[in-house]
């Protein structure tokens, strides 16, 4: 059986076997064999030439920033899960960004510019910007550079955790704020009860000289 399947692959010509104009004009013969060694070099052909890099990065998501001043902000919705809620999203910079004026074209919080970018869930320690001069990459800023190496999930549970956490600190904050009032204001309010009564005209008549004494010696 395997010698039947041998030869018929190697020498049997099949009348319905398909053959491109390139085929033909190679000279492939309507064999299996022959057809596919024709293939083993010149299969490549028709794929598209693209290098590496370009490659990788269309295989990345895609996202948007919005450009600050002083930043690129990856907003919190593209480091969403199905199942999660928003959270803060991820500071930037891009020398690119800068060197070309496009951080200084900030009109207003609701007419900041937008880049197209592209990243890699399970690492978000680097963007790429869409330019027109190509991909620029970005990297995060030293305010989030604790999230060099962690994935999409990591970041945004972090982040929540981090914003309640601010919260309780704040809340404490007040709290403590709210004592240091009323302390103060107890103290006013007792030192007021004790300050002597004195009327308008024994206020504008007294002696200032001995007071300016009293407050030297």
């Amino acid at each position: 059986m395997i010698d039947f399947i041998t030869r018929y692959n190697n020498y049997y010509p099949l009348e319905d076997m398909p053959l491109t104009k390139e085929m033909r004009i190679d000279g492939v013969d309507p064999i299996p064999m022959s057809k596919w060694n024709w293939g083993l070099v010149n299969r490549p052909g028709y794929l598209k030439s693209v290098s590496e890099e370009e490659l990788y990065l269309s295989l990345l998501e895609v996202g948007e920033v919005t450009v600050h001043r002083g930043y690129l902000l990856l907003p919190g919705r593209f480091l969403k899960r199905r199942d999660g809620n928003n959270s803060k999203g991820l500071k930037y910079k891009c020398e690119w960004t800068k060197e070309n004026g496009i951080q200084d074209l900030n009109e207003g919080p609701n007419k900041l510019p937008r880049l197209s970018c592209r990243f890699m869930r399970y690492s978000m320690g680097q963007i790429f910007i869409e330019t027109e001069d190509g991909f620029k990459k970005a990297v995060l800023t030293e305010v989030d550079a604790a999230y060099q190496t962690m994935s999409d999930e990591e970041v945004r549970n972090d982040k929540i955790h981090q914003s309640n956490k601010l919260k309780n600190l704040k809340s404490k904050h007040d709290e403590k704020q709210g004592e240091t009032r009323l302390k103060a204001s107890n103290i006013v309010a007792k030192a007021a009860s004790e300050k002597a009564p004195i009327s308008t005209h024994e206020a504008n008549s007294q002696d200032i000289t001995a007071n300016r004494e009293e407050s030297h010696s």
